[in-house]
């Protein structure tokens, strides 16, 4: 049986399946532009009824984690994503109000940061009573 060539290997793996879709391992990350990302976003902000970044990112097939790694870097892009989650947080505050099934609500808002219990830290040997209302806080 002859010993073929890792080149004649290559070629023939190439024959097979076509070639490799990104030569020399690993595709580039897209490049994505800013001021349009930024007018896109906030214009999904204001059309969608609870803005969702994720659905955002999915709508314009941008992926979050790229998108999340970005607004590290700009400011413009961190200020309209903040502005998104800033509208989504009082659209769901409100809605806990209609007396509806707040449950999926209460958990978009813990998402937020919120939560429903209380965390005090005193020195030691000191008693502080802390009363639960019952309320979500920020």
């Amino acid at each position: 049986m002859p010993v073929l060539t890792t080149e004649e290997i290559k070629n023939d793996v190439e024959s097979l399946l076509g070639k490799p879709k990104h030569p020399g391992g690993r595709p580039k990350k897209p490049k994505y532009v800013i001021k349009s990302m930024v007018k896109i976003i906030d214009e999904y902000t204001d059309k969608a009824l609870i803005p969702i970044l994720k659905e955002c990112c999915f709508e314009n097939n941008w992926g979050y984690d790229y998108v999340m790694e970005l607004e590290r870097k700009h400011e413009e892009l961190s200020r309209s994503i903040k502005r998104l989650k800033t509208r989504k947080e009082a659209v769901l505050e409100k809605m806990l109000y209609t007396g509806q099934n707040n449950t999926g609500y209460i958990f978009s808002l813990k998402q937020l940061g919120w939560r429903d219990k209380f965390e005090v830290t005193a020195p030691d040997n000191v008693e502080v009573p802390v009363f639960n209302s019952g309320r979500l806080s920020k």
